[in-house]
Protein backbone atom coordinates (compact mmCIF):
# COMPACT_ATOMS: atom_id res chain seq x y z
CA UNK A 1 0.00 0.00 0.00
CA UNK A 2 1.24 3.31 -1.10
CA UNK A 3 0.64 6.29 1.73
CA UNK A 4 0.34 9.64 0.28
CA UNK A 5 -0.09 11.10 3.84
CA UNK A 6 -2.31 10.17 6.71
CA UNK A 7 -5.91 10.94 4.49
CA UNK A 8 -4.74 9.01 1.57
CA UNK A 9 -3.40 5.65 -0.08
CA UNK A 10 -3.36 3.60 -2.87
CA UNK A 11 -3.36 -0.32 -3.33
CA UNK A 12 -2.47 -2.18 -6.48
CA UNK A 13 -3.90 -5.25 -6.72
CA UNK A 14 -3.39 -8.29 -9.76
CA UNK A 15 -5.75 -10.74 -9.35
CA UNK A 16 -9.14 -11.73 -8.43
CA UNK A 17 -7.91 -13.72 -4.70
CA UNK A 18 -6.71 -10.19 -3.94
CA UNK A 19 -9.68 -7.50 -5.05
CA UNK A 20 -12.72 -9.84 -4.70
CA UNK A 21 -11.98 -10.05 -1.27
CA UNK A 22 -11.10 -6.52 -1.00
CA UNK A 23 -14.00 -5.39 -2.32
CA UNK A 24 -16.67 -7.24 -0.13
CA UNK A 25 -14.68 -6.34 2.64
CA UNK A 26 -15.44 -2.72 1.81
CA UNK A 27 -18.73 -3.50 0.90
CA UNK A 28 -19.46 -5.00 4.40
CA UNK A 29 -18.25 -2.05 5.99
CA UNK A 30 -20.34 0.99 4.10
CA UNK A 31 -21.77 2.93 6.62
CA UNK A 32 -24.02 5.36 3.80
CA UNK A 33 -23.39 4.36 0.24
CA UNK A 34 -22.07 1.56 -2.30
CA UNK A 35 -21.58 2.40 -6.00
CA UNK A 36 -20.91 -0.36 -8.24
CA UNK A 37 -20.65 0.00 -11.91
CA UNK A 38 -19.72 -3.18 -13.86
CA UNK A 39 -19.23 -4.16 -17.54
CA UNK A 40 -19.87 -7.50 -16.83
CA UNK A 41 -21.87 -8.97 -13.59
CA UNK A 42 -22.86 -12.54 -14.15
CA UNK A 43 -24.32 -15.38 -11.68
CA UNK A 44 -21.97 -17.51 -10.14
CA UNK A 45 -19.83 -17.94 -6.79
CA UNK A 46 -18.47 -14.64 -6.78
CA UNK A 47 -21.52 -13.04 -8.54
CA UNK A 48 -23.99 -14.35 -6.13
CA UNK A 49 -21.40 -12.85 -3.38
CA UNK A 50 -21.33 -9.53 -4.51
CA UNK A 51 -25.21 -9.68 -4.99
CA UNK A 52 -25.53 -11.69 -1.34
CA UNK A 53 -23.48 -8.59 0.50
CA UNK A 54 -25.00 -5.48 -1.45
CA UNK A 55 -28.50 -6.58 -0.44
CA UNK A 56 -27.29 -7.63 3.53
CA UNK A 57 -26.43 -4.12 3.41
CA UNK A 58 -29.26 -2.20 1.56
CA UNK A 59 -31.57 -4.05 4.38
CA UNK A 60 -29.48 -2.09 6.99
CA UNK A 61 -29.99 0.97 5.24
CA UNK A 62 -27.22 1.55 3.44
CA UNK A 63 -27.81 3.08 -0.48
CA UNK A 64 -26.91 -0.09 -2.85
CA UNK A 65 -26.89 1.11 -5.92
CA UNK A 66 -25.59 -1.03 -9.21
CA UNK A 67 -25.31 -0.09 -12.09
CA UNK A 68 -25.05 -2.78 -15.72
CA UNK A 69 -23.84 -2.27 -18.72
CA UNK A 70 -26.75 -3.81 -20.70
CA UNK A 71 -24.42 -5.93 -23.68
CA UNK A 72 -21.56 -6.69 -21.18
CA UNK A 73 -24.62 -8.81 -19.18
CA UNK A 74 -26.54 -9.79 -21.95
CA UNK A 75 -26.74 -13.12 -20.71
CA UNK A 76 -27.54 -11.91 -17.14
CA UNK A 77 -31.36 -12.72 -16.36
CA UNK A 78 -33.04 -9.72 -14.36
CA UNK A 79 -34.24 -11.47 -11.63
CA UNK A 80 -30.98 -12.39 -10.65
CA UNK A 81 -30.75 -9.04 -8.64
CA UNK A 82 -34.36 -9.35 -7.42
CA UNK A 83 -32.82 -10.04 -3.83
CA UNK A 84 -31.37 -7.11 -4.13
CA UNK A 85 -34.11 -5.24 -5.25
CA UNK A 86 -36.55 -6.47 -2.24
CA UNK A 87 -34.23 -5.39 -0.23
CA UNK A 88 -34.74 -1.94 -1.08
CA UNK A 89 -31.26 -2.08 -3.32
CA UNK A 90 -31.33 -0.18 -6.77
CA UNK A 91 -30.23 -1.93 -9.92
CA UNK A 92 -29.98 0.04 -13.17
CA UNK A 93 -28.70 -0.57 -16.88
CA UNK A 94 -27.20 1.31 -19.92
CA UNK A 95 -25.63 0.81 -22.93
CA UNK A 96 -28.86 -1.23 -24.24
CA UNK A 97 -28.87 -2.21 -27.70
CA UNK A 98 -30.47 0.34 -30.15
CA UNK A 99 -30.37 0.24 -33.85
CA UNK A 100 -28.58 3.75 -33.49
CA UNK A 101 -26.06 2.57 -31.62
CA UNK A 102 -25.01 0.03 -34.62
CA UNK A 103 -21.67 1.89 -35.65
CA UNK A 104 -21.05 2.05 -31.83
CA UNK A 105 -22.14 -1.41 -30.51
CA UNK A 106 -18.39 -2.34 -30.05
CA UNK A 107 -17.30 0.70 -28.25
CA UNK A 108 -17.48 -1.01 -24.73
CA UNK A 109 -15.13 -0.38 -21.94
CA UNK A 110 -14.61 -3.30 -19.72
CA UNK A 111 -14.29 -0.40 -16.63
CA UNK A 112 -15.52 -1.24 -13.25
CA UNK A 113 -15.93 1.64 -10.41
CA UNK A 114 -16.82 0.58 -6.69
CA UNK A 115 -17.58 3.57 -4.11
CA UNK A 116 -17.70 3.26 -0.85
CA UNK A 117 -19.51 5.96 1.44
CA UNK A 118 -18.01 8.56 -1.35
CA UNK A 119 -13.99 7.98 0.25
CA UNK A 120 -12.98 4.44 -0.73
CA UNK A 121 -12.91 3.37 -4.58
CA UNK A 122 -12.19 0.67 -6.81
CA UNK A 123 -10.85 1.15 -10.26
CA UNK A 124 -9.97 -0.98 -12.88
CA UNK A 125 -10.77 -3.85 -14.89
CA UNK A 126 -12.36 -7.15 -13.83
CA UNK A 127 -15.39 -9.99 -14.54
CA UNK A 128 -17.77 -11.03 -12.35
CA UNK A 129 -18.42 -13.98 -13.64
CA UNK A 130 -18.40 -17.78 -14.05
CA UNK A 131 -16.40 -19.41 -17.22
CA UNK A 132 -16.97 -23.56 -17.66
CA UNK A 133 -18.11 -23.73 -14.19
CA UNK A 134 -14.88 -22.25 -12.35
CA UNK A 135 -14.77 -19.19 -11.23
CA UNK A 136 -13.23 -16.35 -13.86
CA UNK A 137 -9.99 -14.53 -12.78
CA UNK A 138 -7.52 -12.99 -14.76
CA UNK A 139 -4.44 -14.06 -12.93
CA UNK A 140 -1.12 -13.26 -15.31
CA UNK A 141 0.85 -10.81 -14.12
CA UNK A 142 0.38 -7.78 -15.69
CA UNK A 143 -3.16 -8.82 -17.29
CA UNK A 144 -5.32 -6.89 -15.42
CA UNK A 145 -4.85 -4.42 -12.46
CA UNK A 146 -7.26 -2.65 -9.91
CA UNK A 147 -6.46 -0.20 -7.37
CA UNK A 148 -8.23 0.89 -4.45
CA UNK A 149 -7.88 4.24 -3.60
CA UNK A 150 -9.09 5.79 -0.14
CA UNK A 151 -9.53 9.61 0.69
CA UNK A 152 -10.66 11.70 3.72
CA UNK A 153 -14.59 10.85 5.10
Amino acid sequence: MQRFNRHRSLQVFTNGEQFYEEELAAISAAKRSINLEAYIFHEGKIGNRFVDQLAKQARNGVKANLILDAIGNARTRKSFFAKLEAAGGRVSWYNGSRWNKLPRFNNQTHRELLVIDGHVGFVGVRELRTSGGRERRVNRPGATQWFELKGMP
